[in-house]
């Protein structure tokens, strides 16, 4: 082999070993061996995919610590913490014994008679505690929360509670007995406290408040009453209130406040809409 065939072999072999010690750098620096091969490699990148599904976890979860949980638990307050006990009260009826109540198994199956039971929770009761009771557990509140039943209830006050429904005695009594209460609900109107302005109610909504006040018989406690006419303005309230509780805490923070809301008869609770222009902070 003459001088040139050996410079230009020795050319070659350094070009190759010079590509391959660069090739095998740039695969140092992204953490690949070049003896990983082509399952090594794929690995790598499930790896980084798996890191940034998990990145992109992250930030969901801070948006939805941020935007949500911390909105949301200014305006429960200390109801949020587990070690606080909260009262839920809720309107029981009472039927004569004897009286005949009729069940149907399933949406075509038989109806019967239903003997001996003698005490009822009307239905957006048993809704609008499920919407409490869900909005509370989505924020971790999940201990200390007894519900009690109106029928039942010796007098309780010097707790923190939530009251359902807007027109029982409970509910009078609460208007009279709290702080800083912006609406209160008679047989026929809803009326803002401070000046006795009737809300304007159109026909075809039925209409809802939701009041956060101060609690008076205990210190630092508060009391929320989730109600108003009739069965579709109490679950219209209870409804807005679970899915717009970020949405109150971004308005009024901490504060005691109370809105008026209303849905249409005909498409139901999911139309809820928040009166904005009755908004009161205090």
């Amino acid at each position: 082999m003459d001088i040139a065939s050996i410079s230009a072999t020795i050319s070659t072999s350094s070009t190759s070993n010079s590509s391959k010690y660069f090739i095998d750098l740039i695969l140092k620096i992204l953490g690949i061996s070049l003896s990983m091969g082509i399952v090594g490699y794929l690995g790598y990148i499930a790896n980084i995919q798996q890191g940034l599904s998990s990145i992109k976890l992250l930030f969901e979860s801070l948006g939805n610590w941020w935007f949500i949980k911390i909105p949301s638990k200014k305006v429960l307050g200390q109801l949020s913490d587990n070690k606080v006990e909260l009262k839920i009260f809720v309107r029981d009826f009472f039927i004569q014994n004897g009286t005949p109540l009729y069940s149907q198994e399933g949406l075509n199956g038989p109806i019967g008679i239903v003997p001996n039971v003698c005490e009822l929770w009307p239905r957006v009761e048993g809704l609008g505690l499920s919407y409490i009771l869900n909005t509370l557990g989505q924020l971790e509140k999940t201990e200390n929360i007894n519900v009690v039943e109106m029928g039942k209830d010796p007098g309780i006050w010097d707790k923190n509670f939530i009251i359902l429904g807007a027109q029982s005695q409970k509910c009078f009594d609460f208007y009279q007995k709290m702080h800083e209460v912006a609406y209160k609900v008679n047989a026929n109107d809803i009326i803002k406290t401070s000046n006795g302005y009737k809300i304007k109610r159109t026909a075809g909504y039925g209409y809802g408040i939701i009041l956060k006040c101060k609690n008076p018989y205990l210190k630092k406690s508060i009391g929320f009453l989730i109600g108003g006419f009739g069965v579709l303005g109490t679950e219209a309230a209870t409804y807005y209130f679970s899915k717009h509780i970020n949405e109150l805490g971004n308005t009024f923070g901490n504060k005691s406040f109370g809105i008026v809301v209303r849905a249409s008869t005909t498409a139901g609770v999911q139309s809820v809409e928040r009166l904005k222009r009755y908004d009161v902070r205090f």
